[in-house]
């Protein structure tokens, strides 16, 4: 999932149709309250005949996903994506963009139970100091160090790129000690 990469409508109400008939969707609404109280819930509605996912809010008014933020529409296209991919390999570039900082670890404990429900693995790729530091915490909190590691890439002075992995106590010292773990 490119950082700029948005599926229409139609698409997305398809992901969140076969979800629901999995009874996945607890995923995707717990996310989505977490990052904004006012949504309670979730449906699909088809004015015109085209469907669209709605958002409920809890003062009984429901509105097109397409009119709130950045960070629910993102959200929902990762959570829909992931959990119609049982058994396969996701890529989502700069996972930070639009989510406020203070719902990265919300974000990181959904993604690693539904990775591991799905039996799915992502690849998310991050320079937010927040955003690594969240993944790691989640991690280490959870008990997700056996399926969390952290890569981080460099360039050689001849500019050939390195991956150097790292595993969540390693990582966990380079954040404590402001140490350069993100390519720097």
């Amino acid at each position: 999932m490119p950082s700029q990469f948005r599926l229409d409508d139609k698409e997305l109400a398809s992901l969140y149709s076969n979800s629901k008939e999995n009874k996945k969707l607890n995923y995707l609404n717990d996310i989505l309250k977490l990052i904004d109280e006012r949504i309670v819930g979730t449906e699909i509605d088809a004015p015109g005949g085209k469907p669209v996912i709605q958002i409920n809010l809890n003062n009984d008014q429901s509105f097109p996903i397409s009119l709130f933020g950045d960070a629910v529409r993102k959200v929902t296209e990762i959570i829909l994506v992931l959990l119609n991919s049982s058994n396969k390999v996701i890529f989502i570039d700069e996972i930070e963009n639009g989510i406020h900082f203070t719902k990265h670890k919300f974000l990181w404990k959904i993604l690693f139970e539904i990775s591991k429900s799905m039996d799915c693995q992502i690849f998310a790729t991050s320079h937010s100091a927040e955003m690594i530091s969240s993944f790691n915490q989640v991690a280490i909190e959870e008990k997700f160090e056996d399926r969390a590691s952290y890569f981080e890439m460099s360039r050689l002075p001849d500019g050939v790129v390195i991956a150097s992995r790292m595993d969540t106590e390693m990582l966990n010292y380079e954040i404590l000690t402001n140490s350069s773990y993100r390519g720097e």
